[in-house]
């Protein structure tokens, strides 16, 4: 996985070196992500999670309207369900790395409304699960499972997890020219997961009820100049 991040990260930079730096800029930005996982029936109770999305763009301009946007985030993801009384929290946090394709509109010299779409990555980089209400308080990151042969064993929630996760991003946004050479940014977005994210002992053969997919509404804010 250190691999692929690190390849994934030499190409962002290589994309931004190869621009003409006059059209490359870097954003930082920060938000929330209200998540959930989606399945075909939803658990009674199920709700969304609110946590944390933030990182790093590279806007690289494409003549006056296009972009191409290659960012590094660390996002929050996973659900909440909430029954008779407890509340249980699945949190994960992911390395996603999103290459948008973006169209900036034209609507004055100091505000330009953008939309966007493009493919994201997401590298798996913890799993746990909290418990919560009548008595109890507890934090899980092991769970029991049996081996090849049959014996109870205790394995990371993480590892129950696909490590590797596609999806597809699209929102937009507003730039807001704050002195000569930077703005303000705000972003609004959805992410579609692709992937199930469900590992299965081998030989099981899923079906549509077992299958869940990561999702999340995303809401940025943040300050960007170009170089």
């Amino acid at each position: 996985m250190r691999k692929s991040i690190l390849a994934a990260s030499i190409a962002v930079a290589v994309m931004a070196t190869s621009a003409s730096a006059a059209n490359v800029g870097l954003d930082i930005k920060g938000g929330i992500n209200l998540a959930n996982i989606k399945v075909k029936e939803e658990a009674e109770g199920q709700k969304s999670r609110l946590a944390f999305t933030g990182g790093v763009a590279l806007p690289i301009g494409i003549g006056k309207m296009f972009a191409i946007q290659p960012e590094i985030l660390i996002t929050g993801k996973g659900m909440k369900a909430e029954f008779e009384g407890t509340t249980t929290t699945v949190k994960t946090s992911h390395l996603d790395i999103p290459v948008l394709f973006k169209l900036n509109i034209p609507a004055g010299e100091k505000i330009t409304p953008n939309v966007y779409v493009g493919p994201t990555t997401s590298f798996l980089l913890g799993a746990k699960m909290k418990i919560k209400g009548d008595g109890i308080d507890t934090t899980i990151t092991e769970v029991e499972t049996l081996d090849d042969e049959g014996n109870e064993v205790k394995e990371s929630l993480k590892d129950q997890m696909q490590n590797l996760d596609f999806g597809l991003a699209f929102g937009g946004g507003v730039n807001i020219k704050a002195g000569e050479k930077g703005h303000v940014i705000t972003d609004l977005r959805y992410t579609l997961g692709l992937r199930d994210i469900n590992v299965y002992p081998e030989g099981y053969t899923p079906t549509d009820d077992d299958k869940a997919k990561n999702g999340g509404f995303s809401v940025m804010l943040g300050y960007g100049f170009k170089f």
